[in-house]
């Protein structure tokens, strides 16, 4: 039993702070989890929760059914992440001050090894106004390059607002005298 829970804080420790270039602070932030259920399989180097799980470490949120959690072969750290849900969500601070990136699809999948988020289904990702959605969204952490693909009935759908204009300082102001 003390192996089988050293197991389950090894596959959660090492899950999260790899998923995206998080705040430092979260990496060092204790790892909550909550779900209705757990297996840990030793042999396979597999964690699976299911049932409303929550995954919390500092400003990450992760949420699903179900998340399935595969080790390398030594079961020192993750190979890869699979979260499902109506949908699964993940969000995240990923820069002191800027809003959370929020992301949603029916399946999750993280792979450590080509350090990439692939969202699939109805996927969503958004990080203050802007906005992206399609069927299919393939993010490259190392990267930082997303490729989205729609569906025959859905076209990818992006949003984003321009920066404010800055004002001209050097420009006189309507109706006052210049000198």
């Amino acid at each position: 039993m003390k192996h089988c829970v050293a197991k389950v804080s090894l596959s959660v420790a090492v899950l999260f702070p790899v998923l995206a270039m998080a705040l430092p602070s979260d990496r060092s932030q204790p790892v909550a989890v909550e779900a209705d259920r757990v297996e840990l399989d030793q042999q396979a180097n597999r964690s699976t929760y299911t049932g409303q799980v929550r995954i919390r470490q500092g400003t990450m949120l992760l949420t699903g059914e179900q998340v399935v959690a595969d080790l390398d072969a030594k079961g020192a750290s993750i190979r890869q992440v699979t979260a499902q849900g109506k949908p699964a969500t993940y969000e995240q601070v990923l820069k002191p001050g800027d809003p959370p990136v929020h992301a949603r699809a029916q399946r999750m999948i993280y792979n450590a090894q080509q350090q990439t988020l692939h969202l699939i289904g109805e996927a969503f990702v958004s990080q203050g106004t802007n906005t992206l959605a399609g069927n299919d969204i393939l993010y490259n952490l190392a990267t930082n390059r997303m490729v989205a693909q729609g569906s025959e009935s859905k076209r990818i759908r992006i949003q984003f607002l321009p920066p404010p204009p800055q004002e001209n300082k050097a420009a006189p102001k309507p109706g006052s005298a210049v000198p």
